[in-house]
């Protein structure tokens, strides 16, 4: 599809209220959303709701009267609305053939007018989109300010591919993990789950080897909200592996318009060596890939605090991106 290039653009806001049906503003805006990630969703916002006790409004972008895009922005107000904070994580969403640099341009000119900068007020920027220094040098022309060095990272696999093409997109020492892992599969059991029964048991796993082993990751504070507001809209996703009733190690995927976000896993020693994780999660591609997800975004990479998890994340062999980083 070509292209579509922004001549007027404008921020039409659904809502602006705490009380939204989600599932239905889902259904309806990012349907037809290839590549939707987490931040953006509903349930996350609804989870920023619960727990930092934000609200949210939902715009959609139209350029020359036609819908292009979508945007959410998470915000606090105090003292009569002088006291305004603005969160924008990882926007804005365009729908099929509107995601263009000029439009993106265009659209952080709309938010501008929209929330001019004063005194009192805060915004917070992560833009969705690749990383460039234009992109940067535009930022900075429009007033804000880049906070950390680090850009953000993250690698999408494109679950519209069929299997055989999934297969070979496998970097070759991934490929061969997981042919390791799939010669003992018929001694292993592995349960997909849509329902978070019994997810305070695999927290806990997760959260002490989280502690010994001192890598970045959510909180089980912010995954348990989080967890129940997902479980609650059916976008849950577990799979777990056993070997003679004992468990080898699971994965979570958090499910959002027509895409998925891994976000946490954990195996035991015996699953380690058995390459349980390369399992789970190619399992879980394909039990995504049948149920109508089209992406799955393998969540944020960093070379400097999580390096082997990055490589890991690499072997699946996804299109990687890195955007612009935080900006206020």
């Amino acid at each position: 599809m070509t292209n579509k290039q922004a001549h007027k653009i404008e921020i039409k806001w659904l809502e602006e209220n705490t009380h939204i049906d989600t599932s239905n503003i889902e259904k309806k805006y990012c349907d037809n959303v290839n590549f939707l990630n987490i931040l953006q969703s509903h349930c996350y916002a609804i989870t920023m709701r619960i727990t930092q006790n934000l609200s949210f409004r939902i715009g959609l972008i139209h350029i020359n009267g036609t819908p292009a895009g979508y945007i959410q922005i998470l915000e606090k107000k105090a003292l009569n609305s002088f006291l305004h904070a603005l969160i924008i994580d990882r926007g804005p969403i365009w729908f099929e053939g509107y995601d263009t640099e000029e439009n993106f341009k265009a659209f952080i000119c709309a938010l501008k007018k929209e929330f001019p900068k004063r005194i009192g007020r805060k915004i917070r920027l992560i833009p969705e989109i690749e990383d460039s220094l234009e992109i940067r040098s535009f930022l900075q022309q429009q007033g804000y300010k880049r906070s950390t060095n680090a850009a953000y990272q993250t690698a999408w696999i494109d679950l519209s591919n069929n299997q055989d093409t999934l297969r070979k997109n496998l970097k070759k020492k991934w490929r061969g993990s997981l042919q390791k892992a799939e010669k003992n599969e018929e001694t292993i059991k592995t349960i997909f789950s849509h329902d978070a029964d019994d997810i305070k048991e695999l927290l806990l796993l997760y959260a002490k080897d989280k502690a010994q082993k001192q890598y970045n990751g959510p909180s089980v504070k912010l995954l348990l909200p989080m967890i129940e507001v997902f479980a609650k809209n059916n976008q849950l996703f577990i799979a777990k592996a056993y070997k003679s009733n004992k468990l080898l190690g699971f994965i979570l995927l958090l499910c959002h318009g027509r895409s998925a976000t891994y976000q946490i896993g954990w195996n035991s020693t015996a699953g380690r060596s058995a390459n349980i994780h390369h399992l789970l999660l190619w399992q879980a591609m394909l039990h995504l890939k049948d149920k109508g997800y089209i992406s799955l975004d393998l969540g944020g990479m960093n070379d400097e605090s999580a390096s082997a998890v990055k490589k890991f994340k690499q072997g699946l062999g996804g299109r990687e991106i890195t955007l612009p980083g935080l900006y206020n």
